[in-house]
């Protein structure tokens, strides 16, 4: 199934709930649409018992037996993954630099060295790799093997500086990307979630071809939160283009989740 927030918000009052829910795309309108949901799955007294939120890096292997641990108190046990890495391919790894630019640009820093990190990841590069792109190094086979786009100044420029600032705040590289967490996501659909579960993921690039994103498309609820235009400073310096998104994908019934007005206050403007 794929829908808005608001669809989806509308069919978990009307008592149907997926199993899975992806929001992809922007990142903020991502992770917002995504506590909604859960505004709507759990009420606010009771998230901190059937809320989990896990890390990608370090709490995947026992994803299964936390979507199989129900709350003691309440209907539904919530898993959420914020910023997932599973859906990155070769096909669209320069989606993902292409963003790690846009938000260096932007003065992103800390954004712009997870997304490029995790393309380091998904290469199966390593520290070397770093070093060589922050001396400004990179062979001309390397830069395109890894980073499948056009080398210009702007793009060099960019690559020394996040590699520059990976290596000097000790920003580990990813240890897995791609396939090899896709595949416990995937044995978590098939093996089916509970039906008194659910699992929230959000992501900002996916690729549609992964077998991962079929299973979440034919099993849950797929939500796409695009919204930022090449340069990620186009919604920064016009905010009204970010701000009809959100009235059109978002618009929240305040009785549900309490979110009305929440994503004007945020936006910036």
């Amino acid at each position: 199934m794929t829908g808005t927030v608001e669809k989806a918000i509308a069919e978990i009052k009307q008592g149907r709930q997926y199993p899975v829910y992806l929001l992809h795309g922007d990142e903020f309108l991502a992770k917002e649409g995504a506590k909604a949901i859960i505004g709507a799955l759990v009420p606010p007294d009771q998230q901190s018992l059937s809320v989990e939120v896990v890390s990608e890096d370090n709490d995947l292997p026992s994803l299964p037996i936390r979507l199989n641990t129900l709350p003691l108190l309440g209907d539904i046990k919530v898993v959420v993954v914020y910023d997932s890495k599973a859906f990155l391919s070769k096909f669209n790894l320069e989606s993902v630099v292409r963003k790690s630019q846009d938000a260096w640009l932007a003065g992103e820093n800390d954004r712009s060295v997870r997304l490029f990190l995790q393309v380091v990841a998904a290469a199966g590069e390593d520290e070397g790799f770093l070093d060589r792109a922050a001396r400004g190094e990179v062979p001309h086979p390397e830069w395109e093997l890894v980073l499948s786009t056009e080398r210009d100044p702007q793009a060099e420029g960019w690559l020394r500086g996040v590699a520059r600032s990976a290596i000097e705040d000790r920003t580990p590289i990813p240890e897995a990307a791609g396939a090899g967490l896709a595949r416990t996501y995937e044995d978590s659909i098939h093996r089916g979630i509970p039906a008194k579960a659910a699992l929230i993921l959000t992501t900002e690039v996916v690729d549609e071809r992964r077998s991962l994103f079929k299973k979440i498309s034919a099993a849950g609820f797929v939500i796409d939160c695009g919204v930022r235009s090449r340069r990620a400073w186009d919604t920064q310096m016009n905010p009204e283009a970010a701000r009809a998104k959100v009235e059109r994908e978002f618009t929240l019934d305040q009785e549900i989740n309490g979110y009305e007005g929440l994503y004007a206050d945020l936006l910036p403007g």
